[in-house]
């Protein structure tokens, strides 16, 4: 695909922000992401941080375009655990391809690489091949989800921590890529502990932090303990009145702040071709307490 010119450096006085809804959401306006400069970087970060998520439309980016940007919200663009199954040691784009014969594969609300010790801080996934209907995106404000738990439940979960294992992951992996790489996969993938409520390391604020795709388990309780606390913060999380859904566009660009939102690819438009690409950012900051 090939971009258009850049336009001139613009900073934090170009940014054109409106909210989307009354849990999340926030649309940035006139932008070309290629020419902020560092100031209007650090405006897009601060309404990720307020809103949660940002969506900025008519982004003509190339990989190198979106991996350039990416890289100045955070300390570096992750690479993904997987990428040791192809040999790879640099950051760089995943495509998230959908077609006929691939059908979608993770369908359901996870926060990206929780099974990871450091996992990514913001999500930035820009919209390429899009179907004429379906195929929209959803994220869930977990700060909110958080606060508007009872004070007593709040006061268990305060405590806890929770194992994160890739399995959803893997049963994806199978479906797109076969057995063999899901076992290689398995082999290479970590897993890892979080607490099951973190505290966001810029704004301060408390978010739930377990999700659907990868917390398998909270530590200190019984199977079955676990099992039904799981269930009910899970259902509770992803309540559609803490959610914003954004319909694609070829050339939107979402930024998300990982560390308080889970999302769900809506699987609806499936055998259409719908072609995403994404990548993650990391701070030097693992999730805490």
């Amino acid at each position: 695909m090939t971009a258009p010119a850049a336009a001139p450096s613009s900073s934090a006085s170009a940014l054109a922000v409106r909210s989307l809804g009354a849990s999340l959401g926030a649309r940035i306006d006139g932008v070309d992401v290629r020419a902020l400069d560092d100031a209007g970087v650090a405006a897009v970060r601060a309404a990720v941080h307020e809103h949660l998520v940002a969506f900025l439309p008519g982004q003509r980016l190339t990989d190198a375009d979106q991996l350039a940007f990416a890289a100045r919200l955070g300390a570096r663009v992750s690479v993904h655990p997987v990428a040791a199954v192809f040999d790879r040691t640099e950051a760089s784009i995943e495509v998230i391809e959908d077609t006929a014969e691939k059908p979608p594969s993770a369908e359901g609300w996870h926060t990206d690489v929780t099974f990871s010790n450091n996992p990514p801080a913001f999500g930035v996934l820009l919209a390429d091949v899009i179907p004429t209907t379906g195929g929209d995106t959803m994220w869930s404000n977990q700060h909110v989800a958080y606060e508007q738990l009872a004070a007593p439940l709040r006061a268990l979960i305060d405590t806890l921590d929770a194992q994160h294992a890739p399995v959803a992951f893997l049963e994806g992996l199978r479906a797109k890529m076969g057995d063999d790489i899901a076992e290689r996969a398995r082999r290479v993938l970590p897993a890892a502990k979080h607490p099951v409520v973190v505290t966001h390391p810029v704004t301060g604020r408390k978010a739930l932090y377990v999700n659907r795709g990868f917390t398998t388990a909270i530590d200190g309780l019984s199977p079955i303990e676990s099992e039904h606390l799981l269930a009910l913060l899970f259902a509770h999380g992803e309540q559609p009145r803490y959610t914003v859904r954004w319909q694609w566009t070829p050339g939107d660009l979402a930024i998300w702040d990982e560390r308080a939102t889970q999302h769900f690819a809506i699987g609806d438009h499936f055998p259409a071709h719908r072609r995403m690409r994404r990548c993650t950012v990391e701070i030097d900051a693992p999730p805490a307490r």
